[in-house]
């Protein structure tokens, strides 16, 4: 009796119901359920029943099971929680983070949503845009004439320096999911930035970037997995640096001052037994000489020499600027420990 009057005060008006049928009196027999509304049935799913037991003028259907058979529940999202969201995710974006609210709101109210759908080519490489993009859902591939070279996801941001600065993409950008973007005029971007060092560091990473300092980093291991944004702001920090047959990056008994990351060229140990010259990708340095890994002052003199085999040129990241990198990413640090180089 219990059980048939909690039935009977089912509350039915909900959005998704599912109900378990069977053998009585434990479980509900499928056909008591053909009797209920068409409304009520449209959002009623039955389980622990087989599908054939179900005859087909009873209206029921099964709760089938696997990843493909999701029941996806949708619903409007008030105005305001939506301006939230998209403010949250403004400040949780590198180039925005400095920005005071003001600015973050001078920026919201320019933006527009944009939704791609998977395989929809975003920009293409040579192409200028007055729009800087921000990720808000999915995935994008960064592709160049040789192929993809890296993975955007949420939070990451492209096409920024060329709608600031008016120049041509780079490279083409594709949705590799569905992807709903936040799209902002260049124009807006340059006015809320103006007062911040975030333009300088824009030109920065966008003038590395040019001179393949991406391609390099993904030649690495250990920088192939981390984020853009991890990246960039590794990048924020580098310049680009010439060298010659025998010009020596650094010499022993010098103070660690720098670690560089192999573009072209080959580069040695001197007086070591090395298996194989550092060539692209090679991201080499002291580290324990350079970063405070055990909250004690780091011994500043170098024990190697870093000597230029074969002619080429290195992105030199600056102690100062690895420092600088720690401590905003204080868990990449432990990839670095007792090591002299990153491959």
């Amino acid at each position: 009796k219990e059980r048939r009057k909690q039935l009977m005060n089912f509350p039915w008006d909900h959005d998704v119901i599912l109900h378990e049928c069977g053998v009585p009196p434990i479980h509900t027999p499928a056909e008591t359920l053909k009797n209920l509304d068409a409304k009520i049935k449209k959002n009623l799913y039955v389980v622990h029943v087989a599908e054939k037991s179900l005859k087909p003028e009873w209206g029921l259907k099964v709760a089938n099971v696997g990843p493909t058979n999701t029941i996806i529940m949708t619903s409007k999202v008030d105005a305001s929680l939506k301006t939230i969201e998209l403010l949250e995710l403004i400040q949780g974006v590198e180039i925005f983070s400095s920005l005071g609210l003001q600015k973050s709101s001078e920026l919201l109210q320019s933006a527009k949503r944009r939704t791609v759908s998977k395989d929809q080519c975003i920009v293409t490489e040579g192409d200028t845009s007055n729009s800087c993009f921000l990720i808000a859902m999915g995935f994008v591939s960064v592709v160049e004439d040789r192929g993809p070279v890296k993975l955007l996801m949420v939070c990451d941001t492209f096409g920024e320096f060329e709608a600031i600065f008016e120049k041509p993409h780079t490279a083409t950008f594709r949705a590799i999911t569905d992807v709903e973007l936040v799209e902002f005029p260049g124009s807006t971007l340059g006015w809320v930035l103006r007062d911040s060092p975030t333009l300088e560091m824009m030109a920065k990473v966008s003038k590395v970037q040019e001179e393949d300092c991406w391609q390099a980093m993904q030649a690495n291991t250990c920088f192939d997995s981390w984020s853009a944004l991890k990246l960039r702001q590794l990048q924020s920090w580098m310049y680009k640096k010439v060298y010659k047959e025998g010009d020596d990056v650094w010499e022993a008994k010098q103070r660690a001052e720098i670690s560089v990351l192999v573009a072209h060229g080959r580069f040695v140990y001197d007086n070591s037994d090395q298996i194989h010259p550092f060539e692209r990708g090679a991201f080499i340095g002291e580290f324990p000489k350079l970063v405070d890994f055990a909250d004690e002052e780091p011994k500043t003199d170098l024990t190697t020499t870093l000597r230029c085999i074969e002619p080429g040129y290195c992105f030199v990241l600056p102690k100062e600027g690895l420092q600088k990198f720690f401590e905003i990413n204080p868990g990449a640090m432990l990839q670095f420990i007792n090591r002299n180089f990153i491959e």
